[in-house]
């Protein structure tokens, strides 16, 4: 059974101090070997766009969810991050 995790955090679409980013290539770095197809899509995102509209964070999204589903064709993705529902939360519109 093919069960990949989606974390969705704003921090990867927005500034970062240098600690920061070394510690998400550190986690990206860890996690890659597990969803290569889903982190390299989102540290490209995160190198070429430090800050980022939410128009934009929503297509990455869409896009990044349909790529997952054509290459790694999972039987269920498990979506998460942030911690509570708020204005700017996509992942509903994202996920269906």
């Amino acid at each position: 059974m093919k069960l990949p995790e989606l974390t969705q955090k704003d921090r990867i679409f927005s500034q970062q101090t240098g600690t920061e980013l070394q510690r998400h290539n550190r986690s990206d770095s860890e996690l890659k070997q597990q969803h290569e197809i889903l982190l390299s899509t989102l540290l490209l995102e995160q190198q070429l766009h430090s800050t980022s509209t939410d128009e934009h964070k929503r297509r990455v999204n869409e896009e990044t969810l349909l790529k997952l589903c054509d290459e790694i064709r999972p039987n269920l993705i498990l979506a998460t991050g942030g911690t509570t529902i708020s204005l700017y939360d996509i992942t509903p519109e994202v996920a269906s």
